[in-house]
């Protein structure tokens, strides 16, 4: 079985085809959640650099499912309780040829498991039309708790906030 770590830069060029993926897979089912600039091989990077983004490997050792825990605060958040405690995941991705095979399920049982406290809350947001994430969220005991748009996301229309504690 698998295990939940944290990426490393080698593992940059394998990380960052599971988002080329990811875009493509979005865009031919219709779901706006990322644009062509959003996110960036160098957003991805940072993630590495800065020791939030995780990866699950598979027994084959091969990246199926990424996605990046962090302490940053959503914008509206502060209105929903954000405090010391609180964790938002974002840009969480299945390899596209693994999809439905449950490794998003195991990538984020095992960050809220390994990686988040008791007392955590933990926030995060995704576009009306991913309905595979918003599945995947409320499967997991997150909740919506309000709608907001994204500064240059805006034609994509509201995005749903998650909240789940911990």
């Amino acid at each position: 079985m698998g295990k939940l770590v944290y990426a490393r830069k080698e593992e940059l060029a394998e990380i960052w085809q599971l988002f080329v993926e990811a875009k493509r897979t979005m865009q031919t089912q219709g779901i706006g959640q990322w644009t062509d600039d959003y996110p960036n091989k160098e957003i991805i990077e940072r993630d590495i650099v800065q020791r939030q983004l995780l990866i699950y490997k598979n027994e084959a050792g091969e990246i199926v499912s990424t996605g990046t825990l962090c302490s940053e605060s959503l914008e509206s958040e502060e209105s929903h309780g954000y405090n010391g405690h609180t964790k938002c995941i974002h840009r969480l991705v299945t390899k596209a040829s693994k999809m439905g095979n449950g490794f998003g399920t195991t990538w984020l049982e095992s960050c809220l498991k390994d990686f988040c406290e008791s007392g955590d809350v933990i926030y995060s947001l995704t576009n009306h039309t991913n309905k595979p994430m918003q599945h995947l969220f409320e499967k997991a005991g997150f909740s919506v708790i309000d709608t907001t748009s994204i500064t240059g996301r805006e034609p994509f229309g509201p995005f749903y906030i998650y909240k789940r504690n911990r």
